[in-house]
């Protein structure tokens, strides 16, 4: 006996009423985009081995 398949109805996600946000702010802001000074800096920040801001660059 072959069993009848029921769709699914689609849901309307619409808008988010319960107000939820998060508010998390950056540690380091570097802004756009990635270049050797951001990694430099970056890599500052993190207080890593010169040796490992090398094998970065």
């Amino acid at each position: 006996m072959a069993e009848e398949r029921v769709e699914p109805k689609p849901i309307d996600l619409g808008e988010y009423k319960f107000g939820f946000h998060d508010d998390v702010e950056p540690v380091l802001s570097t802004g756009k985009g990635l270049n050797e000074g951001v990694i430099r800096e970056l890599s500052a920040a993190k207080g890593e081995p010169e040796w490992m801001l090398e094998f970065r660059l």
